[in-house]
């Protein structure tokens, strides 16, 4: 798997946000990204779905921890750019 989130957006199977399975990796828009031609808007986070509804995701360096939350309060306030499955 590569290093950064927007080389690991470009690899694994695509998936939709209603069929997703525990280990999805959900890349989303960010205004601090990382961009290029494959995906022009940028990916700026990338979030681990966990089953049961929630998802993990680093919430950076000035917090310095991992969160939980709920799919659907993530979702609110991010745009999916892909869903991938790598295993």
């Amino acid at each position: 798997m590569p290093r950064v989130s927007i080389e690991q957006a470009r690899h694994g199977k695509k998936t939709a946000k209603n069929k997703l399975q525990s280990g999805d990796l959900i890349f989303i828009k960010g205004g601090m990204g990382r961009y290029n031609k494959y995906f022009p808007e940028g990916i700026g986070h990338v979030a681990m779905y966990v089953g049961n509804g929630k998802v993990i995701h680093a919430e950076g360096v000035k917090y310095g921890k991992v969160t939980e939350e709920p799919l659907d309060a993530f979702l609110k306030r991010s745009k999916i750019t892909v869903i991938k499955r790598y295993l």
